[in-house]
């Protein structure tokens, strides 16, 4: 677009702002594209903001700083990166540091300077460059992502692709050189931030996870074990000040990074370990007594416990400490006194999370070879417990409870599910939900992800955060339930009120309801197409109820089933010979649907005949030697209506049939075109067109269609 060729322009001509090729103005809007999904775009305003703001506009202040002698402590790096801090704050993105990172990393070297970094953190003689706390959170935010960069992580999302092919020699030298700068500054350093911002979960939340990008060698190769034991400590006491999730589980996988090595520092690591797990079991074990004996627990007791719970939670994520930490029968007494309604919401969703992983890492610690059968018979029967209890929170628990209570369910499923026949010692732990549990997952994903809202629920702006939390948390919900048809493990057509949501909740879950409907298509096409037909059929009669037995033709909520219907189509594929059976029986049993009486022919039109509306819109999918012939779906629509007598040609109401009619015998191609071109192609050897190509092109026209003569995209 046009900022986008002005960008290119004041980049590759160094024409300076004076001469008036953008104004102040102009230049804010360049700033922000910094942030654009656009690598190209993102990339060449970086360039700009590095020439413009870091450079020209902060030219008159270096130049003083470099006339005031008595200034030493303060250097030129140190404005830069308060004037990026500034422009960073100012624009109130703190949750894409990473963006800003991959846009400035080729021109700005003061995302490299470790040490000004850290000088500005704990520097306290740096007077009017010295940091307040929100550019003390910004600026760790920035040098976070700056380490992720430096040590090879992929462009955050929309920048491009994550790395496919194998480094050359001069970016692995690359790569290691950064890596090693990084690791060398911060080893002495990173102790010191970690005491400085122990209590502040916002900044130590960053901080614990930058020794995860170490090139550990560094610590024998210099000898450097009091830097390692001064981390492991205070480590050691942020997991026991803190309960945020994402700091527990940030200080978790660090420890995991330093114990899974073969390192002589290895040793100091598991040791250190070995006493954090140890303390945290024995914290529970003192608490959960008086939990499960006691009538009566107190509020203090109850956040102690949950405390220690989320703190077992996080590192039973990363490792297997069953060893150090076996509370499988605690944690499952807390479950089931939770059902009896004894235990609090947020103990209870703990405890089914915690479950899971325990149950999670038993199935990883069984001999595949010569499993135990011991430890299998006890280890399904927990699994079963386990879904059981789980079951009866997600009908009566609290909604949080019943949200982890419902993804625990699936993700257990998955885990324990058919594809452990592959190993037949693995037989006996398959886990298949009765239909009942089918049904209770299905409902639950409706009334939660696609329920109305009330409308004044999220009016203000400063709620906004809040909404976006819990669409993440829906479609979380959708995406939990999706995995299930996505591995057969409940009958697809348990799916068709989630795909008779396509249309209507486009913007929020499309992506998601496309994914499962693509995936239900590589099972079975013809379940799948059946699947859809029953999801059309659900939306027609809630419309018909919704107006007392009628359904008005011209309205909007008719025309938005008619597009469904037209999408479903369209998702069937261009390959028509891949999909002809399944679009036969769609049509065929929609005919059914159609002519459906509940008693003999009375004159009348059956109930259902507007439903023909909706099955001439995919009409376009059918091959013309599937219209016509003896075996055709004309002839079978003809074989059905001979028990309806005769019809009459004039009469309004069975006008639907005449529509349906006229779509199969208008939209005829000449005899056995469809046959013509694949049978050339095949006399000449050449194959189809790959499979690929045509999903893309599939993709583009369900996500372009439109009606013709108009929009149909309503949905935006």
């Amino acid at each position: 677009g046009r900022i986008a060729n002005l960008v290119r322009y004041r980049v590759s001509s160094g024409i300076n702002a004076e001469y008036g090729v953008l104004e102040n103005s102009d230049c804010e809007v360049v700033y922000q594209l910094v942030f654009a999904n656009n690598r190209n775009i993102s990339h060449a305003a970086g360039e700009f903001l590095h020439k413009k703001l870091l450079t020209e506009d902060l030219e008159e202040v270096l130049k003083e700083h470099r006339a005031q002698r008595h200034t030493r402590k303060i250097r030129e790096p140190h404005i830069i990166l308060k004037e990026l801090l500034r422009f960073f704050l100012e624009n109130e993105v703190s949750e894409h540091g990473a963006y800003m990172v991959d846009s400035l990393w080729e021109t700005v070297e003061v995302l490299r300077d470790w040490k000004s970094m850290t000088e500005l953190l704990l520097s306290d003689e740096l007077g009017e460059l010295g940091l307040n706390d929100e550019e003390e959170g910004a600026l760790i935010e920035i040098m976070s992502c700056a380490i992720k960069r430096a040590a090879g992580e992929d462009p955050p999302p929309g920048r491009g692709k994550p790395r496919q092919r194998e480094l050359n020699t001069k970016e692995r030298r690359q790569l290691e050189a950064d890596k090693n700068s990084l690791t060398k500054h911060f080893i002495a350093e990173l102790p010191e931030l970690l005491s400085k911002f122990s209590t502040d979960e916002q900044k130590i939340v960053s901080l614990v996870e930058i020794p995860q990008y170490f090139h550990l060698e560094v610590y024998v190769e210099h000898r450097l074990n009091k830097f390692l034991e001064l981390l492991l400590k205070y480590m050691h006491n942020i997991v026991m000040k803190h309960s945020d999730s994402d700091v527990l589980r940030n200080c978790a996988f660090t420890y995991r990074y330093f114990i899974n090595n073969e390192l002589s520092i290895q040793t100091t690591a598991a040791v250190a370990f070995r006493q954090l797990i140890d303390e945290l079991v024995t914290s529970f074990q003192s608490k959960i007594s008086e939990v499960l004996e006691s009538e009566a627990i107190s509020e203090q007791s109850e956040c102690r416990l949950l405390v220690d719970m989320k703190r077992l939670y996080a590192f039973y994520q990363a490792h297997d400490v069953t060893d150090l930490a076996d509370i499988e029968k605690d944690v499952s007494a807390i479950i089931t006194k939770a059902n009896q309604h004894q235990m609090k919401d947020d103990i209870t969703a703990t405890a089914v999370m915690l479950m899971q992983v325990i149950l999670s890492w038993a199935l990883y610690r069984t001999n595949p070879n010569e499993p135990s059968k011991t430890e299998l018979k006890k280890l399904r029967k927990s699994v079963v417990q386990l879904v059981q209890q789980c079951d009866e929170l997600i009908q009566f628990g609290a909604p949080n409870v019943q949200k982890e209570a419902f993804i625990t369910v699936c993700d257990m499923l998955i885990i324990f599910a058919p594809q452990l026949k592959q190993n037949p010692t693995y037989s006996s732990l398959i886990v298949v939900p009765d239909k009942s549990v089918q049904i209770r997952l299905r409902d639950y994903v409706i009334t939660t992800v696609f329920a109305e809202e009330e409308p004044q629920q999220f009016q203000d702006d400063e709620d906004e955060e809040a909404k976006t939390e819990v669409l993440i948390e829906k479609r979380r919900v959708l995406a939990s339930f999706g995995k299930l048809i996505a591995y057969n493990i409940i009958e697809m057509r348990l799916a068709a009120s989630i795909f008779a949501q396509y249309v209507k909740s486009y913007q929020d879950y499309g992506d998601i309801v496309k994914h499962i409907m693509s995936k239900a298509r590589e099972l079975n096409r013809t379940k799948c197409m059946r699947t859809q037909l029953l999801s059309l059929e659900q939306l027609f009669e809630e419309l018909r109820d919704q107006n007392e037995g009628r359904i008005d033709r011209s309205s909007e909520e008719w025309t938005k089933i008619k597009d469904l219907a037209h999408r479903f189509a369209l998702m069937a594929g261009v390959d028509n010979y891949k999909s002809r059976q399944a679009v036969v029986t769609f049509h065929r049993e929609g005919i059914i649907y159609c002519l459906l009486r509940n008693g003999p022919p009375d004159g009348n039109p059956p109930s259902n005949i507007v439903f023909f509306d909706i099955l001439a819109e995919t009409t376009f999918k059918l091959m013309d030697i599937d219209k016509k012939g003896p075996k055709g779906l004309l002839a079978f629509l003809e074989e059905q209506l001979m028990r309806e007598g005769e019809i009459p040609e004039d009469e309004i109401e069975w006008g639907p049939l005449r529509t349906y009619k006229t779509a199969l015998v208008g939209s005829m191609q000449e005899p056995y075109a469809y046959y013509a071109q694949p049978m050339k192609r095949k006399m000449m050897g050449a194959s189809p067109m790959p499979d690929v190509k045509r999903s893309r092109d599939a993709d583009y026209m369900v996500d372009n269609w439109q009606t013709p003569g108009g929009s149909g995209n309503y949905v935006q």
